[in-house]
């Protein structure tokens, strides 16, 4: 029996969350494909400017940064 595995290059190397009035940009970068997060307006707080080894890795972080502010998790996360 074979088993499923979801391959990280099936996945779009940039995605968007948006939150209030601005975009938070989770983005894959070559060549060991660690993941890192930066704004579309201003810059992340120095805790989120690391590099993760995946998205839901960058993406629990971004929750944690969204519960602090108060704001709540979208839903919708823009592939690109």
């Amino acid at each position: 029996m074979l088993e499923d595995f979801t391959s990280e290059k099936d996945i779009s190397n940039i995605r968007i969350i948006p939150f209030d009035k601005n975009k938070i940009i989770a983005k894959r970068e070559d060549p060991y494909g660690f993941w890192s997060i930066s704004f579309e307006r201003g810059s992340p707080p120095d805790w989120l400017k690391g590099l993760y080894t995946s998205f839901d890795k960058a993406y629990l972080d971004i929750r944690k940064y969204l519960h602090q502010r108060n704001s709540p998790v979208p839903e919708r996360i823009v592939d690109i």
